[in-house]
């Protein structure tokens, strides 16, 4: 009978040393899968911050093209209203630039997340997400611009129109 508990507590311990084992394996995975999930979410993080960055940057070249094009259409402009130097069409510039210059350093900024990825991954989550923020915060400052200017344009090219109709309606 002795026998028979020296057996079971061996068989016990046996049993307990492959639960042991078993554990130790199941815990092992458990911790590199959340290794996985953690790196996981810092790339899903490092993408979000690129898209961010290019989407800003993407908007800034959009109101560099449309400052510039409305530039020539207010000197345009100028030229119909035979205001060409005058204090009115620098006003118009001035204030484009003026607009334009809101947006100095973003670009720069928004510029160092897509050309430099070692500067990425040297930031933390908390700074990664406060990036985010502050280029999606330029992003929707830009498209708001951006969409002024292009109010504005339609505007000052309905002028130009209205000028170009009356002198083709003139007799010669």
């Amino acid at each position: 009978m002795a026998e028979i508990g020296v057996i079971t507590a061996v068989l016990s311990l046996m049993v307990a040393i492959v639960s042991a084992i078993a554990s130790s394996r199941s815990a092992s995975a458990a911790l590199e899968s959340a290794k996985q999930a953690s790196q996981s979410e810092r790339r899903a993080i490092l993408r979000d911050v690129v898209i961010a960055s290019q989407g800003t940057i993407g908007e800034l070249g959009r109101i560099d093209y449309l400052a510039n094009l409305l530039s020539t259409t207010y000197r345009d402009l100028a030229v119909h209203t035979k205001g060409v130097g005058g204090s009115r069409e620098k006003l118009f510039l001035r204030r484009i630039d003026e607009r334009k210059e809101q947006f100095g350093g973003v670009a720069d900024e928004a510029g160092k997340y897509t050309t430099d990825p070692h500067a990425l991954h040297d930031m933390s989550s908390e700074d990664l997400l406060r990036a985010i923020s502050r280029l999606e915060a330029y992003r929707v400052r830009a498209q708001y611009m951006r969409e002024e200017f292009e109010t504005e344009l339609a505007s000052i090219e309905g002028e130009i129109r209205s000028f170009r109709e009356r002198a083709l309606a003139k007799p010669i």
